[in-house]
């Protein structure tokens, strides 16, 4: 396999595309389409179509998966997957 695999060109197109706007003091960087998805969820409930317990928990809980997704791609978990990628790769 050569060293630059297609799964390489689209893991650093996908990290290039998901690049923090801001980041928030709970879940940490935050990029553009999370968002647009909090402003809508805000919206939604704000309009009175879904009930506020509704959406602070669709919000909630978006912030949690975001969270976990922000400690997998950085700190010792991110590297850890980085190394096990990469020793995948140099495998197969």
């Amino acid at each position: 396999m050569p060293a630059t695999s297609l799964d390489a060109i689209v893991i650093d197109t996908v990290a290039d595309v998901a690049s923090p706007i801001c980041s928030l003091p709970v879940v940490g960087p935050t990029t553009l389409e999370d968002a647009v998805f909090y402003t809508a969820v805000g919206a939604v409930t704000a309009v009175g179509w879904v009930a506020w317990p509704t959406g602070a928990l669709i919000g909630a809980g978006h912030a949690l998966h975001q969270r976990a997704r922000n400690v997998v791609r950085t700190g010792a978990v991110g590297e850890t997957r980085a190394g096990l990628i990469e020793a995948v790769e140099d495998v197969t």
